[in-house]
């Protein structure tokens, strides 16, 4: 069987590289390999990759990775690029995302349906620093501080209010807040520890990937952060009117008062169910994915 040369962001890339190797790819770390499984072009990486030859398969970065090629990141050029949803991949063809696309399937866990709570407990996991450098632009610094404003300022709300952040509080923009009264918990950035943090709460407020995971496990969820232009940490996305509302989650802790966000996630709404189906999707499919690799890999 043919080789293949994995780059994997923690945990993201477990699932592609497991269903390969019980495949009966082998997995070689350099770039002899018959073709490379990467998230996307890193810039230390990028002139070694313009020399490959052999097929290049992308896989989500993050649940946001459909952004990624709209100005922050150079597309290079590869042989497919698997989304996780029919949303990721509309977004993509919107801004003009000009190589294949085939969506695989969700990859972080199980998709189960919305369940109501008592909204008593409620977990905020703010926008985290870049987990090499701990850097975090201002935008997202006060998009994490007036979030927390909001939620501590409404704090008689809920029974318990918990705070999962990487980093340091003040790498998040909340070192005013380390005085509060609410329980601070570190996270490894993984998916098995957020799921847990997930199910030990009754309603979510989060952005990105963790709000993405909370969503597919059914639980009450309000994105923050929205009215942001997506960036990194020196650009901006180009093309974001093009595709920002049909990509915005439906519950947005801006445009509503706490009490109208915790009412509204107490039972199913129709808007968050239609776009949990395109971003979300279905879970992973080992056949599709497998299959697509064999047309490239001999």
């Amino acid at each position: 069987m043919a080789t293949f040369c994995p780059w994997n962001n923690r945990d993201k890339a477990d699932v592609y590289t497991n269903t390969l190797l019980e495949a009966g790819y082998t997995i070689q770390d350099d770039y002899g390999a018959d073709f490379m499984l990467i998230d996307y072009e890193r810039s230390k990486q990028a002139e070694e990759l313009k020399k490959y030859k052999k097929p290049i398969f992308i896989y989500p970065h993050s649940t946001i990775s459909d952004i990624l090629w709209d100005g922050l990141y150079n597309a290079q050029k590869v042989t497919m690029n698997f989304a996780i949803g029919e949303g990721q991949r509309r977004v993509m063809e919107k801004y003009g995302y000009q190589y294949p696309i085939c969506v695989c399937g969700w990859t972080y866990g199980k998709i189960l349906p919305f369940s109501s709570t008592s909204g008593q407990r409620l977990l905020f996991a703010p926008v985290h620093p870049n987990s090499s450098g701990k850097r975090l632009t201002d935008l997202d610094k006060n998009a994490n501080k007036e979030a927390m404003t909001k939620i501590m300022d409404n704090s008689k709300l809920f029974r318990t209010i918990t705070v999962r952040y990487s980093g340091e509080l003040e790498d998040n923009g909340l070192a005013a807040f380390k005085d509060s009264k609410v329980k601070f918990q570190v996270s490894d950035l993984r998916f098995r520890s957020s799921t847990d943090s997930i199910f030990e709460s009754d309603v979510v407020i989060a952005f990105g990937t963790f709000g993405y995971l909370s969503v597919s496990l059914g639980k009450p969820t309000v994105f923050y952060g929205q009215d942001v232009v997506p960036h990194n940490m020196v650009r901006s996305v180009q093309n974001y009117n093009k595709y920002k509302a049909f990509r915005d989650y439906p519950v947005d802790l801006a445009s509503n008062s706490m009490r109208k966000v915790v009412d509204s996630v107490r039972k199913l709404n129709p808007k968050v169910e239609e776009w949990k189906k395109l971003f979300i999707g279905r879970q992973f499919d080992k056949t599709l994915f497998l299959w697509m690799v064999k047309q490239y890999v001999k």
